[in-house]
């Protein structure tokens, strides 16, 4: 059994087997002035980050028996080495972690002391900046999940059922809002009007110089 759900800074989920070979950016300030750097997951991150997903589910999840995850502790460690995963790490360690697969994603957490200081903000900002659109699996009953991910504009899609724990839960989609060409809706926007203004500028000329005529 893998748990699938995912969190703004509390929900679960398993990475899935997949790792990258992408370059990710240096150090940078976080919000809070601290020295921060998100980067791939390393060999050494494991245990770390395997805590950090037990210990965010059994304390996020009240509706779901805490042994549920524990049972799955083991194969979600075993499973991080080949797992497409970002961490969230500061001059304190490690904060919190992104698993992707694909344009899934497959959780985002965050340690209980470092949660409501937009760190799942920044990580799921890592994987927008990667992706042209994104999917989750969230618990209805995770209210505080659910209005993250709609303020980062997210939509639900369908209501499901997560057999294992037998929890309902809802497919969340986001997409970029960019035209093929790479422009944004407001860049086409202004693309269009200088082109109409050119037109009208050559039509006025035409017709002016007929005028002389």
């Amino acid at each position: 059994i893998t748990p699938r759900k995912t969190t703004s800074a509390s929900e679960s989920a398993a990475p899935s087997a997949r790792q990258t070979t992408e370059r990710l950016p240096a150090h940078r300030i976080g919000i809070r002035g601290e020295i921060i750097m998100i980067r791939a997951l390393q060999k050494a991150d494991i245990d770390s980050v395997a805590e950090i997903w037990l210990d965010t589910n059994r304390k996020a999840h009240a509706f779901i028996p805490a042994s549920y995850w524990e049972r799955n502790f083991a194969s979600v460690k075993q499973m991080l080495p080949q797992a497409e995963v970002y961490v969230y790490e500061t001059d304190q360690g490690i904060q919190g972690f992104l698993g992707l697969n694909g344009e899934y994603i497959e959780g985002i957490f965050v340690s209980e002391a470092a949660q409501s200081h937009g760190i799942g903000k920044c990580l799921l900002d890592c994987a927008k900046d990667r992706k042209p659109a994104l999917r989750l699996n969230v618990y209805q009953k995770n209210v505080r999940a659910i209005r993250f991910y709609q303020r980062e504009g997210f939509q639900i899609r369908r209501s499901a059922l997560d057999a294992a724990p037998g929890e309902p839960d809802y497919e969340m989609l986001w997409r970029r809002e960019r035209a093929e060409s790479g422009f944004t809706s407001i860049q086409a926007y202004k693309l269009l009007t200088i082109k109409l203004l050119y037109s009208m500028f050559l039509i006025n000329y035409y017709i002016g110089a007929f005028a002389w005529k």
